[in-house]
């Protein structure tokens, strides 16, 4: 048996624009928003890589390279 090595993992987060996934209707559902002071508290709590998921597109991305510069 092999010893197996550490793994380090790099702090990350993603948002999502509040939707939710209904998977039976197979559409998105819920209030779309996001809250771009969250980016400002993932950095400060350490995280290394910021992006955007589900239907986060790059106006939004593009308001948190702003929120962080």
């Amino acid at each position: 048996m092999r010893p197996q090595r550490a793994v380090r993992r790099q702090p990350s987060c993603t948002s999502a624009p509040g939707e939710t996934w209904d998977g039976a209707a197979r559409r998105w559902v819920g209030e779309r928003g996001f809250d771009m002071a969250l980016t400002t508290a993932w950095a400060e709590a350490g995280a290394r890589f910021i992006g955007g998921c589900c239907r986060v597109g790059p106006s939004a991305i593009a308001a948190m390279v702003r929120v962080l510069s």
